[in-house]
């Protein structure tokens, strides 16, 4: 990977039950845990088949252009997100909750300070598919 990959952060997976907070002060990242209206972002229904849904999610992710699949443990998954021309990385990370029935998520580039909105579409993209997915 090149120089504008960044390195890959040390603060991802699930602590207290939940993904890591999104850094402070950047427009270059989304999450079902934000509160501030750019970053905030619904997590992904998985109520009716959950553990379906997250197979099924993991399926799109692993057939999505530049995607990588680095971990997956249970419930959690964390893949990287490579752009195709400039290789700039984007960590995406997901956790089922079961008990809640969704999927939460973090979307958030390893460089810059704007991500021009491409996590939050790579997200709706995915949401989009589980739907299709699922109504068929």
């Amino acid at each position: 990977m090149g120089i504008l990959a960044g390195k890959r952060p040390s603060k991802l997976g699930v602590v207290d039950g939940k993904l890591h907070p999104l850094r402070e002060h950047t427009v270059n990242s989304v999450s079902s845990y934000a509160h501030n209206e750019y970053s905030k972002i619904a997590p992904l229904a998985a109520a009716t088949h959950g553990a379906q849904t997250f197979k099924r999610l993991k399926t799109l992710v692993t057939a999505s252009k530049g995607a990588k699949i680095i971990s997956q443990d249970g419930n959690y998954m964390h893949a990287e997100f490579a752009s195709p021309t400039l290789g700039f990385v984007d960590d995406v990370e997901f956790l089922f909750d079961r008990k809640a029935g969704v999927i939460h998520l973090r979307s958030a580039s390893r460089v810059g300070r704007r991500d021009f909105g491409v996590n939050r579409k790579r997200i709706e993209s995915l949401r989009h598919k589980l739907a299709a997915n699922t109504s068929s």
